[in-house]
């Protein structure tokens, strides 16, 4: 992929968070596990964990819930969870690539937004630890769904996007939205994305995939 086309093609880069920016989807994956340990058995906390990493960019709390109600089991799992990832996160590493290419897009003026199912604190503590956070012009976060955020980032731009990342409703959500996307496949947790992708392409010139962004040449 060549950069320059992408900066003649695009005046807007939204990136996913988690898989995309920062290297954190097998750091949350090991956290849900201890965080609902202690109200599950291991096969059904294990079955658990797959399911709910197989729905990233769907808010925590929505997935929390879903299994759990809102009464105190849920409010423990979240505090355990929270408390986890804020020691986890001291020191996360970013997406191979994926600074230099920030800090290059900023370089030509060019928008970007993070659009990200993760909390708001955990997004800013990380990019703050990079010196990154002020590089982004939007960043929506849970506990809303990235459709209703997405429609929120479009409302405040204009002109074409290009957005990145690497979940299975990061691509359900460019394929609903029609938006030209990019997969960033190094620390996926989609299973199936070689497959999805591959048939999405039959009709969709505008679908990409890197494996990080040392691919992208500039």
């Amino acid at each position: 992929m060549v950069f320059n086309h992408l900066i003649e093609k695009y005046t807007t880069f939204m990136f996913d968070f988690d898989g995309v920016i920062a290297d954190t989807n097998q750091i949350k994956k090991e956290n849900v596990l201890q965080a609902v340990s202690s109200h599950l058995e291991l096969p059904d906390a294990q079955k658990f964990v797959d399911d709910f990493v197989s729905k990233n960019g769907i808010p925590r709390e929505i997935k929390f819930k879903k299994k759990f109600g809102t009464g105190d089991i849920y409010h423990d799992v979240m505090k355990r969870y929270e408390s986890l990832n804020k020691v986890s996160f001291l020191n996360t590493k970013l997406i191979d690539g994926v600074s230099g290419f920030i800090k290059k897009l900023k370089i030509y003026e060019k928008k970007m937004i993070i659009l990200s199912g993760g909390q708001r604190s955990e997004i800013d503590s990380i990019l703050a630890a990079h010196d990154l956070i002020d590089y982004f012009d939007f960043i929506f976060s849970g506990p809303s769904k990235k459709k209703t955020n997405l429609a929120h980032a479009r409302s405040e731009i204009s002109g074409p996007l290009l957005y990145f990342g690497d979940s299975q409703q990061d691509f359900r959500l460019s394929v609903e939205a029609r938006l030209d996307f990019v997969f960033v496949s190094s620390k996926t947790q989609f299973t199936g994305w070689r497959k999805a992708i591959m048939t999405a392409n039959m009709d969709n010139n505008a679908l990409r995939t890197i494996n990080d962004f040392f691919d992208i040449i500039y």
